[in-house]
């Protein structure tokens, strides 16, 4: 791991973050839904776009998920979204889930996002290092004569 890819990898998960993060905000505030269903929908727009941007960038396009690598991700995320929507959900009841509001958002869940958030942003530059090292390593070996 270089410092290069370290910090692509912090940019850009910072804007699918960003996008998450707003989106999540939006859910629990004006559509009050649960912290775990907001979490779930807002989480996979922020990392289908983490993982593809860091995907293309940091390789310089030269990797390109196929059905295969898709699938591990794919089902790593559902895996991991449902494990850290739970945490936010727990962590919102515990801090008071809609006992008060800032500009009319509603302030337990988004400090429950906080709070989770850099576990989730260090397991998935884990999980995405290691697939596209994985992947294409695969992809560039020479066939088996």
């Amino acid at each position: 791991m270089n410092i290069k890819h370290i910090m692509t990898f912090i940019v850009l998960s910072g804007i699918g973050w960003l996008m998450d993060f707003a989106a999540f905000g939006m859910l629990v505030s004006f559509v009050h839904l649960a912290p775990f269903f907001a979490n779930y929908i807002s989480s996979v727009c922020g990392a289908a776009f983490a993982f593809f941007a860091f995907s293309v960038i940091s390789t310089k396009g030269l990797y390109r998920p196929r059905g295969r690598e898709l699938a591990i991700y794919v089902g790593y995320q559902v895996a991991s979204i449902t494990v850290f929507s739970l945490a936010i959900e727990f962590l919102s009841r515990l801090l008071g889930q809609y006992d008060f509001m800032v500009f009319g958002l509603v302030v337990a869940p988004l400090l429950a996002k906080v709070v989770v958030t850099p576990f989730t942003l260090l397991t998935n530059y884990v999980v995405s290092r290691l697939l596209i090292g994985v992947f294409s390593v695969a992809s560039t070996a020479e066939p088996a004569k």
